[in-house]
């Protein structure tokens, strides 16, 4: 499978891992237009800790097929440095997968 992977310092791992067991994967790190999407042509994308809010017009090229990771138990700590606001908030603390909509962490997990 072609996979988008969208990510950011620690993510670089996780799409190494996902290449040596088979899948074609392209990491980016920096922002991402819909030129790029349409270039390299995702069946799939993955976001992890990336950065950028991903547009509408990606989202739906790839009908949906689209999720992101995110290190916080939703819908508690949207945004950026989640586990760090759980545990000053004293919010729920977790790991959620869910689609990408667009929203700011607000698809369905």
């Amino acid at each position: 499978m072609r996979i988008l992977f969208l990510g950011g310092n620690i993510a670089k791992d996780l799409a190494d891992w996902l290449y040596n067991n088979g899948e074609e994967v392209v990491y980016i790190e920096r922002r991402i237009n819909i030129e790029d999407v349409k270039r390299i042509s995702p069946e799939f994308i993955i976001s992890y800790n990336y950065k950028y809010i991903i547009p509408k017009d990606i989202i739906d090229y790839v009908n949906g097929k689209a999720i992101n990771m995110h290190i916080s138990y939703l819908p508690y700590n949207r945004g950026s440095h989640p586990n760090v606001w759980s545990f000053l908030e004293d919010t729920p603390k977790g790991v959620t997968i869910h689609y990408i909509d667009e929203g700011i962490d607000t698809g369905d997990i």
